[in-house]
C-alpha cells in the first residue's frame, strides 16, 4: 500500500461528512419542530440540540479536512486563493475565529457556572477543533495554488525569453 492508496483511504473516510452534517442539520430544527414557543419553555432541550448541533457540524469539518486538495475545486475559492491578498485575510478570519472557539469552549466548560453555558462550550470547543483541521486544508490549497502560480510564471518567462 503506497502513499496515494493512503491517501484515497482518508479522501473515501472524507465523505462521512455528509451525514454528520445532516444530523447537525437535524439537531438544529428539531427544537423548532414543535414551535418556537415550545422551544422557548423547554430551554433545556433546546440548548442540549443546540449543543449536539455543534458536536457533529464540527465532526462533520473534521471529516471535510481528509479530502484530498487536488480533487476538490470550489469556484469561490478559485476567486479567493487566485489573490494572495484574500488568501492572507481568509486564513486570518479562518484562524482568529477558530481560536476565539476554542478559547470559549474551553473557558465556557472549565470556568462558566451557569449551566446552560457550560453545556454548549463542549459542543463549541469540538467545533473549534474541527475548523483546525479546515485552516490546515485552506493553507494547503493556497500553497498548492502559490506553487502551481510560481511554475507557471516560470514557465511563462522561459517562453517568454526563448522567443527573444
Amino acid at each position: 500500500m503506497d502513499f496515494k492508496d493512503i491517501k484515497q483511504v482518508f479522501h473515501a473516510l472524507s465523505y462521512l461528512q455528509y451525514p454528520l452534517y445532516i444530523l447537525a442539520f437535524v439537531f438544529a430544527i428539531r427544537p423548532y419542530v414543535n414551535g418556537l414557543d415550545y422551544a422557548i419553555e423547554h430551554l433545556d432541550s433546546l440548548i442540549s440540540n443546540l449543543n449536539y448541533f455543534f458536536i457533529f457540524l464540527g465532526l462533520g469539518i473534521s471529516f471535510a479536512s481528509l479530502q484530498d486538495i487536488n480533487k476538490i475545486h470550489l469556484k469561490f475559492e478559485k476567486n479567493i486563493i487566485s489573490d494572495s491578498k484574500k488568501s492572507k485575510i481568509f486564513l486570518l478570519i479562518t484562524s482568529v475565529t477558530t481560536a476565539l472557539m476554542i478559547i470559549f469552549g474551553i473557558f465556557g466548560y472549565f470556568l462558566a457556572d451557569n449551566k446552560y453555558v457550560n453545556e454548549i462550550s463542549l459542543g463549541v470547543l469540538i467545533l473549534g477543533i474541527g475548523f483546525i483541521g479546515v485552516t490546515k486544508l485552506q493553507l494547503e490549497v493556497v500553497e498548492r495554488n502559490s506553487k502551481i502560480s510560481n511554475e507557471n510564471d516560470s514557465a511563462l518567462k522561459s517562453v517568454e525569453t526563448s522567443q527573444k
